[in-house]
C-alpha cells in the first residue's frame, strides 16, 4: 500500500462531497466489533490496564491518543469500545497528533486543533 484515500463523514457516516483526500501511508489497520481489539498493541509491547467502563484492558494512552510507545497512538476499538462517534473524535485526534508528530501540521494550528 502506498496511499490511502479519506474524507471527512457526518454524524450519519455519509461522506462530506468535496473532503476527499489522497495521504501517503505505510500501513492502516482498521478493526470492528464491540471488544477491544488490542493484540497488534500487546505484540508491540504496549502496556495495558483493566478498565471495565471501556469493555475490559484497553492501552495505556495521553490525552492525544498516542500510547506509552512513542509513534503508536490508537483510536476506536483499539482505544477500548465507546461507539462510532466517539470512535470518529479520537481518530481526528489520533490523526491530528500523528502529522504533528510528523512534522506534517503547523504547530499553531495543530495546537488549536487538539
Amino acid at each position: 500500500m502506498e496511499s490511502a484515500i479519506v474524507a471527512d463523514l457526518t454524524a450519519d457516516g455519509e461522506v462530506v462531497e468535496g473532503s476527499e483526500r489522497t495521504i501517503a501511508v505505510d500501513v492502516v489497520c482498521t478493526s470492528g466489533g464491540l471488544a477491544p481489539l488490542l493484540e497488534l498493541l500487546a505484540q508491540a509491547g504496549c502496556p495495558q490496564v483493566f478498565v471495565p467502563q471501556l469493555g475490559g484492558y484497553a492501552p495505556l494512552h495521553g490525552p492525544d491518543m498516542q500510547t506509552s510507545l512513542a509513534g503508536i497512538w490508537v483510536a476506536g476499538c483499539a482505544s477500548g469500545v465507546e461507539g462510532a462517534k466517539v470512535a470518529m473524535g479520537q481518530g481526528r485526534l489520533a490523526g491530528t497528533a500523528t502529522a504533528r508528530a510528523c512534522g506534517r501540521f503547523e504547530s499553531p494550528l495543530a495546537e488549536e486543533k487538539l
